[in-house]
């Protein structure tokens, strides 16, 4: 009677450890594994608000580094003007290649008198959507990228300025225009000095000296405006550096950096062809290890030399070995084109994957991601934005680059009817209320 094989306890629980590793490695290696970096080069955020795990085997679950606008403002300013460049990019968007989305339902609208965001249109049942509702499809071809490195936010930059500088005749000559507030969209637009609006004109950067000097007031605002001189610095450097200062003025650079540091993505993105070098040994290594363990170690050796079974794990290991050199190289930074025109709620049921096979970013959204807004214009007082959580954020990031706190919403006063500021001028009266807001309830919490 032949005995029964029994694998060493020790062998077997090395082998079920990489083998498990393994699988989680090849479905979902994009998760996280990234490094912790400095507070102004990169602070992670999770696109996800939910604990979902990620089922697609190409999907890219990426991470944001700060988001499309500031979440309330008080800035004055028309409807006109807050949605400017916004019907020349929706126009675009919808004849642009492999872009899918229900424009009757998802559009661009103002909300709390200043604030640009996504307005969605429940059905006539004022149904939420479902859990992972898809929602947006952006094809990777009118999206800007770069390689994560020391340089990937100037170098995006750059990128970005030189199609505002194509205007009609970039390939995103849409996205510009939203950026820009329309005026991209101007063929006899003067690109030599003039800086466009800003995207986040309530960050520390655009305050006058007496509104910052409020933060000198405690340790937490002191260490805020320490934040904001390092980041300036710092881009001055990248500024300096390189051959930029050629192609466009310190202003615009500086326009354009405040752009990718408050709508940038930032993750591991491999379409099909690109994921193939790492995706083949990820599902060959461990079906090879089978193959030769069972036929050539098991089946006619009721008794396997130990060495052996290490040895085969180890080559079941190679995917995990992939991953862990090959993570950090490959990741990447973009713009999402209308996904980053989406407001933040930090508990927003939204997801958003790269599909390599179609090439193509995607949002899905649920319930939570849909909020009824006061709004005096609508005749049930109602307007619904759609939100995207990019997870929980320190008030310090959030002043530093968004020019917003959670639970400062300020709607339009009296000081609406005050001339908005001309170009990119700093000193606006009409934002002292509300940064003086900011920094008080900065200073409390903090």
């Amino acid at each position: 009677m032949s005995k029964r094989f029994v694998f060493p306890p020790a062998v077997l629980a090395t082998i079920l450890f990489i083998s498990t590793t393994t699988t989680v490695t090849a479905f979902t290696s994009n998760s996280n594994h990234h490094s912790s970096k400095s507070f102004l080069q990169s602070s992670l955020l999770s696109v996800s608000a939910s604990n979902q795990s990620n089922n697609n085997l190409f999907g890219a679950r990426i991470h944001r580094h700060v988001q499309s606008t500031r979440c309330y403002s008080s800035t004055s300013s028309t409807s006109s003007t807050v949605l400017g460049g916004v019907s020349e990019f929706e126009q675009w968007l919808q004849t642009t290649k492999d872009c899918q989305y229900d424009a009757s339902s998802l559009s661009h609208d103002v909300f709390f008198g200043s604030l640009r965001g996504l307005t969605f249109a429940c059905n006539e049942n004022q149904q939420l959507p479902q859990p992972n509702t898809k929602m947006l499809q952006i094809p990777q071809s009118i999206v800007l990228r770069s390689k994560y490195d020391e340089t990937w936010d100037s170098s995006l930059a750059h990128q970005l300025w030189n199609q505002v500088q194509l205007r009609d005749k970039s390939n995103i000559s849409g996205y510009c225009a939203l950026l820009t507030k329309g005026w991209a969209g101007s063929s006899d637009s003067d690109t030599t000095s003039y800086v466009p609006p800003s995207t986040a004109p309530d960050a520390i950067r655009h305050w006058t000296t007496s509104q910052k000097e409020r933060l000198n007031q405690s340790n937490a605002g002191r260490k805020i405006l320490e934040l904001h001189q390092t980041q300036q610095d710092q881009w001055k450097a990248k500024y300096e550096k390189n051959s930029i200062k050629n192609e466009m003025t310190w202003e615009q650079f500086v326009w354009a950096m405040e752009v990718v540091h408050s709508r940038s993505f930032r993750g591991t993105f491999e379409s099909v062809s690109e994921s193939l070098p790492t995706l083949i040994p990820s599902i060959g290594a461990p079906a090879l290890a089978a193959i030769i363990g069972y036929n050539f170690v098991i089946k006619d050796n009721p008794y396997p030399n130990d060495a052996a079974l290490l040895g085969l794990g180890l080559v079941a290991a190679i995917p995990t070995l992939i991953n862990v050199m090959s993570s950090s190289s490959k990741e990447s930074v973009v713009l999402l084109p209308m996904i980053d025109s989406a407001n933040h709620l930090e508990s927003a049921d939204s997801l958003i994957e790269l599909d390599p096979v179609s090439n193509c970013f995607t949002l899905s959204v649920g319930p939570n991601c849909v909020v009824m807004e006061e709004d005096e214009q609508q005749g049930d007082g109602t307007k619904p934005q759609l939100y995207i959580s990019y997870g929980t954020k320190k008030d310090s990031e959030l002043l530093l680059n968004y020019g917003f706190l959670p639970g400062v919403k300020t709607t339009m006063s009296s000081s609406s009817t005050a001339s908005p500021p001309q170009d990119n001028e700093d000193d606006s009266s009409s934002n002292d209320d509300y940064r003086k807001l900011l920094a008080d309830t900065f200073m409390s919490r903090n």
